[in-house]
């Protein structure tokens, strides 16, 4: 898991006790590869990991 459910919870215990009837957090685990060929030959390769979490304090009030 990438975020800790302790601090899920807390987030969303934040966002529900301004009265909101719901509250969500996205977070996206992406993997990502590219292979660059220069004269029919491999000249790069890249390889990774990308991971996108919408910030937790824009729940607060």
């Amino acid at each position: 898991m990438i975020i800790q459910p302790h601090i899920l919870s807390k987030a969303l215990d934040a966002a529900l006790s301004t009265g909101a009837d719901f509250a969500d957090i996205f977070v996206e685990d992406t993997y990502s590869s590219q292979l660059t060929v220069l004269n029919s030959k491999a000249d790069q390769a890249i390889v990774g990991q990308l991971v996108r979490r919408r910030d937790p304090s824009v729940l607060r009030p």
